[in-house]
């Protein structure tokens, strides 16, 4: 089935959530969330994938076992496609992309230095890199 957009009261499912966080209440509107808004998220996940990648939606149970905050569920649904990241929750839908220290990946290749402060590999080892610098960095 196509993506048609979201429909229906997935605000309300989230909201709702937010207001009472329980297995109760989640359980008393579960049909509702999979078909307006998990039901939604795997159809745009499968008309994404074969552009951007393998999707994966994940799951509404929060990991509770070290968290401060003991609420069952999370008020947000996200999905991945590729590289892609999906999110949706009662105020907003955002698509975001990224890689997490690009230039650690690409610069020993390339040879390039660019002014900045050093990259530090995981084991403490300079890679040769250096990131440009940060404007939260010039406050500490």
């Amino acid at each position: 089935m196509a993506f048609e957009g979201w429909k229906g009261d997935f605000v309300g499912s989230f909201r709702g959530l937010e207001l009472d966080n329980s297995k109760r209440f989640f359980d008393a509107h579960r049909s509702q969330y999979e078909v307006e808004v998990r039901g939604k998220m795997e159809e745009l996940a499968a008309e994404l994938e074969p552009a951007l990648g393998p999707a994966k939606i994940f799951r509404i149970n929060r990991d509770v076992r070290f968290s401060a905050d003991k609420s069952p569920y999370k008020t947000n649904l996200g999905s991945v496609a590729g590289r892609v990241y999906l999110h949706l929750d009662a105020r907003m839908f955002y698509m975001a992309t990224g890689a997490h220290h690009p230039m650690l990946h690409g610069c020993g290749a390339t040879g390039r230095r660019l002014p900045g402060r050093p990259v530090r590999s995981l084991r403490g080892v300079s890679s040769g890199c250096v990131l440009p610098p940060c404007r939260w960095a010039a406050t500490k």
